[in-house]
């Protein structure tokens, strides 16, 4: 699941995603990492993973992808992630 964090005061917002599948899906761009081709690719398979310089992503409407900040108030906040837990 991921959180949205005030250092401070703990958890400020929470969503209910869970993953079910981690894969390279866009090379980030600009990084400078040694990896151009795609190692994980396939959701089937048992290995599943992201490489250094390459992001999953999720469209906006799969359910439990949303944190709920509009109530939040201004300041810095983290967006924090548990694996495997």
């Amino acid at each position: 699941p991921g959180d949205i964090v005030v250092l401070s005061d703990g958890v400020t917002a929470s969503s209910i995603k869970v993953g079910f599948c981690v894969i390279d899906v866009y090379k980030i761009n600009g990084d400078n990492s040694p990896t151009t081709e795609r190692e994980y690719w396939d959701c089937e398979v048992t290995e599943q993973g992201i490489q250094v310089g390459w992001m999953d992503q999720y469209h906006q409407s799969t359910e439990g992808n949303e944190v709920p900040i509009t109530d939040l108030e201004p300041g810095t906040y983290y967006l924090t992630n548990e694996w495997n837990p």
